[in-house]
């Protein structure tokens, strides 16, 4: 459906704080090593979307909830297809580096408050991108 790829940022903007903030409280050492990745990340959309995706796996396992792991297992199959038009944007990949490095810092300081904060300003960020960028919302 056209509006598909905003749905599913609204559905991430809704669970990624809490299972964010979960990951840094329970397996802060796991996030900032899986963020030090962003330091060696290449400038490319396909690359972009492949350490967004495993990040996310990573947030989501950590945080001790496994229905959050589920959850983001039902978008498996095409979250690193749909990722990758959002990342040929430069703003897309500008945002997610700043995103990236806000996280690990906070991860870092095991911040859990910071990183909920943090994640929540970026995904709304990531909804209005997309919208501004495909207004039809596909």
């Amino acid at each position: 459906p056209p509006d598909f790829v905003p749905n599913l940022l609204r559905v991430r903007l809704d669970i990624a704080p809490s299972y964010t903030r979960l990951a840094v409280e329970r397996a802060a050492a796991a996030v900032t090593a899986r963020l030090a990745a962003v330091h060696n990340l290449p400038d490319t959309p396909q690359a972009f979307a492949v350490f967004d995706w495993s990040l996310q796996r990573c947030l989501a396992v950590s945080s001790g909830n496994p229905i959050y792991a589920l959850i983001l297992n039902g978008f498996g199959g095409f979250y690193e297809s749909l990722a990758v038009p959002y990342f040929t944007l430069d703003a897309a990949r500008d945002t997610s580096r700043a995103f990236y490095t806000a996280l690990l810092d906070a991860a870092q300081r095991n911040d859990a408050d910071a990183v909920e904060t943090i994640t929540r300003a970026v995904m709304q960020e990531s909804i209005s991108l997309w919208l501004r960028t495909h207004p039809a919302g596909d």
